[in-house]
């Protein structure tokens, strides 16, 4: 008889879980997202919700859009990429260049070739990788270094990172 207590608590408890509804909300440029079509996403350490369109990036509160895009001091409209480093800074790249987001201002990064495909953070040595047309670069504190690692980066389709422990 003491096990069926539990057990019972333990279907009523599941019962009510599963009558758990969650609302899923349809965002779109009229609720202020810079264009329907996203191309990345990202939450900050601050609970920001980063969302990279083709027509600019967004920033959501969890109540209002901020968008962002050329005018705003973006290298491009178009969003390739979003990544967060290890300092909380948001990483752009669009089709245009590559920018950083660092306590709120827009900062434009110059690299030699300007079509950022992808990018992507490494914290196991703290940099970020970034692949263009033409070359893999890897950003380390503030110095892009061109790597030879990869002879055909034009072949390559993304960057992917692991996080160390």
């Amino acid at each position: 008889m003491k096990r069926a207590i539990p057990l019972l608590l333990l279907l009523a408890l599941a019962s009510s879980l599963s009558a758990l509804r969650y609302p899923f909300i349809n965002y779109r440029s009229s609720e202020g997202l810079p264009q329907s079509t996203v191309t990345a996403l990202l939450q900050d350490g601050n609970g920001f919700l980063w969302i990279g369109t083709q027509a600019g990036l967004g920033r959501f509160d969890g109540s209002a859009f901020q968008a962002f895009t050329r005018r705003d001091g973006l290298a491009g409209n178009y969003v390739t990429g979003l990544a967060l480093d290890r300092r909380g800074i948001v990483w752009v790249a669009t089709q245009e260049g590559l920018n950083r987001i660092r306590d709120g201002r827009i900062e434009s990064w110059p690299l030699a070739d300007d079509f950022v495909r992808a990018i992507a953070f490494s914290s196991l040595d703290d940099s970020l990788w970034v692949l263009t047309d033409r070359s893999i670069f890897a950003v380390r504190g503030d110095h892009p270094l061109r790597s030879s690692l990869f002879p055909a980066p034009g072949r390559l389709l993304g960057l992917s990172s692991r996080t160390g422990v």
